[in-house]
């Protein structure tokens, strides 16, 4: 982890007190101040209503559940996986990156409408892997001393007007990756690879309206690029080989010795 006095007294006592205050750990208080831009006000407020929906969805008890079920050597993969994937094709923690962080892709292209998905799927799915994404990254934050973090790729190949103007197959993406919102300071990088030029086009307007935080993570492309292939390192050469087939495995996390994050 980053020391923490060396980024100014009032930035420890902050991160100290958010500990304090919910009995979290170091690097959940400092998640949450970073991914709040510092905002002691805001931390609280949204940490308040992290607890009520981990609450509401038993999300404790699900991270104890995969805890036991990664100590046992089992190989997971989020409930209605094949069924979710009918809707659109996502590869959670497919490949990882050349320090250890969990890779998804997400085949936006592959999206369409499907009766046989409920919204109900698409939240327990959501859930599920924002919870392994987690235990992923606190494991790994703890074995090197640095704050960890998702990268997330989106492929836009393929991908249709229809599908970017389709207000119920956008409402069902935002259940799919719904559960984000409450895992703060989760992803590094964003890649949206393989973009056409009406989505770059709108991308640098969209880039000026956003903190420069948040632009700093994410990475629009018409191909695969370079900064990608960096980060992946050997796991670069299964990139181009990924097609939008829900079967592939879910890496395992780092071993895992407890239940330390949330």
């Amino acid at each position: 982890l980053p020391d923490l006095k060396a980024l100014g007294p009032a930035f420890d006592a902050n991160v100290v007190k958010l500990q304090k205050h919910y009995g979290i750990s170091e690097q959940a208080a400092l998640r949450l101040y970073l991914g709040c831009n510092l905002d002691m006000q805001e931390a609280v407020s949204r940490y308040d209503g992290i607890l009520q929906w981990r609450q509401r969805h038993r999300a404790d008890d699900l991270r104890q559940t995969l805890l036991k079920q990664l100590a046992d050597g089992q190989q997971l993969r989020p409930p209605n996986h094949e069924l979710v994937s009918q809707m659109a094709v996502v590869n959670p923690c497919a490949l990882r990156t050349l320090d250890g962080s969990p890779v998804s892709i997400f085949h936006v292209g592959s999206a369409k409408s499907s009766k046989a998905v409920h919204d109900d799927h698409l939240q327990r799915w959501s859930i599920f892997t924002a919870e392994y994404v987690d235990i992923w990254l606190t494991q790994q934050t703890l074995q090197t001393g640095r704050l960890a973090g998702h990268v997330q790729i989106y492929d836009l190949e393929n991908v249709s007007f229809w599908q970017i103007s389709s207000g119920s197959l956008v409402e069902k993406l935002k259940i799919l990756l719904g559960a984000g919102q409450n895992y703060m300071e989760q992803v590094s990088h964003i890649f949206v690879i393989r973009s056409g030029s009406i989505f770059s086009m709108a991308w640098k307007f969209v880039k000026g309206w956003i903190s420069p935080r948040t632009a700093s993570k994410i990475n629009v492309s018409s191909d695969i690029p370079r900064d990608l292939l960096q980060l992946l390192g050997p796991d670069a050469a299964l990139l181009p080989m990924l097609k939008p087939q829900w079967t592939l495995a879910m890496q395992r996390p780092p071993e895992v010795a407890s239940s330390s994050g949330f």
